[in-house]
């Protein structure tokens, strides 16, 4: 069963993680050696990221109770916050703080937060400046390798070649294995079968491209992606016998256009009352007829 505030905690984790500066990685729960005891200490919230000067660790605790918190727990606060080497602590609590528990803050330089604070107008800060962009991937495959599970007497080759009948086959499109139901397949039948899981892996890539793919209007490059298949799955003729294909490395150039949306405008949902039911932010771009659209605000009961 989780533990009371659990998801009272998990809120605040991904509240802070909008506000955490970019590459920076936040952790709920998580557990942070001790640096006197060597023990782990465990914390509702760790916020790491890096900056000129060094690694930056940020540590968020969280309490949902129904009165004010006081000085005690702050006390605390601050021994783990040494104890652990973390750069800053914030210190969450649904219904605030003691006037003694802000003075104690105040003056040790912990960060209060209370969670009425976060309104509407806070989450539209959070998405000021925010790019959007539309992404279209155009993949083409130019090359393939095949690889096989090994059956007896294969040992100690170094390749197991497809027969020529195969390869003229394979080099016209036409079929040149077959399923475990029997059906003919085409090689761009395949390709086209792992293409959604081909344009996952390419999508990561992308995401790793140094300096952030979203800076980019448009690249292109050429990478390598393995489609995994089970055995017995997809038969082929081999200079052997038939063999069962294990992989095959598709070598495919893509081409990536990255479109920025027009801004994201607030937008809110009113009953007859004027009593807000929803907001959120909202872009549309016509040219592309794409439109996101971002909740800000709470849900409301």
């Amino acid at each position: 069963m989780p533990r009371l505030g659990r998801e009272f905690e998990k809120l605040i984790a991904r509240i802070e993680k909008t506000l955490s500066p970019m590459g920076a990685v936040v952790t709920s729960p998580d557990r942070i050696k001790d640096r006197v005891t060597g023990g782990d200490r465990e914390v509702d919230v760790s916020i790491r990221y890096t900056v000129d000067s060094g690694p930056v660790l940020i540590t968020v605790e969280c309490r949902d109770r129904t009165a004010a918190q006081d000085i005690m727990w702050l006390e605390q606060i601050k021994s783990k916050k040494e104890s652990i080497g973390a750069d800053q602590a914030i210190v969450v609590s649904r219904e605030g703080f003691t006037t003694g528990a802000i003075a104690y803050a105040n003056h040790h330089g912990i960060i209060l937060r209370q969670l009425p604070e976060v309104t509407d107008a806070f989450w539209l800060q959070c998405l000021k400046g925010l790019k959007v962009f539309t992404r279209e991937m155009r993949c083409r495959m130019v090359s393939a390798n095949i690889g096989f599970f090994p059956e007896v007497g294969d040992e100690g080759l170094d390749q197991l070649s497809i027969t020529d009948e195969v390869a003229r086959a394979i080099e016209e499109n036409r079929p040149f294995a077959r399923n475990k139901a029997g059906d003919d397949l085409t090689l761009e039948e395949l390709y086209r079968e792992v293409l959604p899981e081909l344009k996952a892996e390419l999508a990561e890539h992308l995401d790793s491209v140094e300096g952030g793919f979203n800076s980019q209007e448009f690249i292109e490059g050429e990478l390598e992606c393995d489609a995994m298949f089970a055995p017995a799955d997809v038969a082929v003729e081999t200079v052997r016998g038939t063999r069962h294909i294990q992989v095959i490395i598709f070598g495919i150039k893509y081409e990536v256009t990255n479109t920025l949306l027009p801004p994201l405008k607030p937008m809110q949902y009113t009953d007859e009352n004027g009593r807000v039911v929803d907001s959120f932010s909202m872009t549309n771009d016509k040219k592309s007829k794409t439109s996101v659209r971002i909740k800000t605000g709470w849900d409301r009961t």
